[in-house]
């Protein structure tokens, strides 16, 4: 089973962070939250496809303290720990 690798995740990220921080999305956010989430799927449309319920955590807000460990921690694993533990690696990012 294949795994993503974690600093393009933790790359995905922040480019989507950097992204929301504009003034015309923070606007958009809050005043209609169903129409900023729509817009920023079509910008990200692969990575919010791929990693669907990570894309709806990144652009509300939510704290990815735990995530940011699971990718450190899964970078320090052996090739073969890697292999053995890509599933519960890859439940975590969808």
């Amino acid at each position: 089973m294949m795994y993503e690798d974690p600093d393009l995740i933790k790359n995905n990220i922040i480019n989507i962070q950097k992204f929301i921080e504009q003034d015309e999305y923070k606007k958009l956010k809050t005043e209609n939250c169903s129409k900023y989430i729509n817009e920023l799927k079509l910008i990200f449309s692969s990575f919010s496809k791929e990693h669907s319920f990570l894309f709806r955590k990144i652009i509300m807000g939510n704290d990815l303290t735990i995530l940011y460990r699971i990718l450190d921690h899964f970078k320090s694993l052996t090739p073969l720990e890697k292999e053995s533990n890509s599933a519960i690696y890859n439940i975590a990012l969808k």
